[in-house]
C-alpha cells in the first residue's frame, strides 16, 4: 500500500467520532500548535482524561516517536485519587524536529484484575491526531489499538 493512500486512510480515521470513548477512560490529547513549522518551537501537549470508576492511582506514560525530544514533564507517572467523572491532565513539552515519523502517545492505564485496562490518544503531526479505542496488553506483551501493533 503506498504512503500517500495509507495517509489518505489515516486521516479519514482521524475524522471518525468513536463516540466518547466508549470504555473506562476518556482521553483527549491537545497540541498548543497544529503548526510545526519551526523545528526549534517547544510545543505543550496536554493529555486529558477522566474514569468512569474510582481508582487509588492510574499510570500515565507519554511515548513518542521518530525526531521528536521531551522539553520538560514527566514521561512516565501516576495520578493519585482519581475520582469518577473528574477530569485530569497531565503536561509534556516537546521539540518536533521533523514531523515526518513523528508520533506523540498519550497511554491511561491501571492493572485490576491481573489485566491491563486503559486508553490510548495518538498524536501524528502529518495527519493531526488519532483517536483509539479501547486496548488490552496480551502475552505477547504487544499492545494493541484495533488489532494493530503500535510499540512493545
Amino acid at each position: 500500500m503506498s504512503r500517500q493512500l495509507i495517509l489518505v486512510l489515516l486521516l479519514l480515521l482521524s475524522s471518525v467520532s468513536y463516540g466518547k470513548n466508549k470504555g473506562i477512560f476518556s482521553t483527549d490529547l491537545i497540541p498548543s500548535t497544529t503548526k510545526h513549522t519551526d523545528p526549534n518551537e517547544i510545543i505543550t501537549f496536554t493529555g486529558k482524561f477522566t474514569s468512569e470508576s474510582d481508582f487509588d492511582f492510574v499510570n500515565i506514560e507519554w511515548k513518542y516517536e521518530g525526531n521528536v525530544e521531551v522539553i520538560s514533564g514527566q514521561v512516565k507517572t501516576t495520578v493519585d485519587n482519581v475520582k469518577a467523572n473528574q477530569p485530569e491532565s497531565e503536561e509534556i513539552n516537546v521539540r518536533i524536529k521533523n514531523v515526518v515519523g513523528a508520533k506523540i502517545i498519550f497511554w491511561v492505564y491501571k492493572d485490576v484484575d491481573g489485566s491491563r485496562i486503559g486508553k490510548t490518544h495518538i498524536y501524528v503531526p502529518e495527519i493531526k491526531s488519532i483517536d483509539a479505542k479501547g486496548f488490552e496488553k496480551n502475552k505477547a506483551k504487544t499492545f494493541r489499538i484495533k488489532s494493530k501493533k503500535i510499540f512493545q
